[in-house]
């Protein structure tokens, strides 16, 4: 298997992504920025995480032998990657050109916004094999836990059943595993 996580870089001592596999620590790096982290590994070994650029912006990433690829934004500055499935879909949360953040999928090689709610804040935080992904949104100051299957967005609170939506309010939501099981 494979553990990815972040460790103080021997050489000076900032703070780097790394992917570790039998004995084998490997440094991710950055895109000229100081630090990375990376936050999950799929099966077949490649990394997501974010990146600091020189620039002073950070960018989601994959990394998969030895390769970093930048994953880019939704035309803002920023973006992080949070989870990567078995295909190598990605999802996490990414800035759009007015700065407002949007839950991203990656895919194909391109990045999509998820349609939550039109001036919604939102992060996707995890997906599973299915291309089913799970996050939360805010909206007029409420946060809001989501599902994002098939390629629409539901309200987690709206899958309930009437009584437990008189005694729940579920804000956030993550992970997802393969059966469509959800933390909430």
């Amino acid at each position: 298997g494979h553990v990815v996580g972040q460790a103080e870089g021997d050489l000076d001592g900032r703070w780097r992504a790394y992917v570790w596999q039998g004995e084998v620590m490997q440094e991710i790096g950055t895109f000229g920025g100081p630090t990375s982290t990376a936050v999950a590994v799929n099966d077949g070994g490649v990394a997501v995480g974010q990146a600091d650029r020189a620039d002073g912006s950070v960018h989601a990433f994959s990394f998969r032998q030895g390769v970093l690829r930048d994953l880019g934004t939704l035309g803002g500055a920023n973006s992080r990657a949070r989870d990567i499935n078995r295909s190598g879909q990605i999802v996490g949360t990414a800035e759009q050109a007015d700065g407002s953040e949007r839950a991203f999928l990656y895919a194909n090689k391109q990045m999509s916004a998820l349609p939550t709610p039109e001036g919604a804040s939102a992060g996707a935080w995890s997906i599973n094999r299915l291309g089913q992904a799970v996050g939360a949104y805010t909206l007029d100051g409420q946060d809001h836990a989501f599902l994002f299957d098939g390629g629409v967005v539901y309200r987690i609170q709206d899958l309930l059943s009437p009584a437990d939506q008189a005694v729940w309010a579920i804000a956030s939501a993550a992970p997802i595993n393969d059966k469509g099981w959800i933390l909430a």
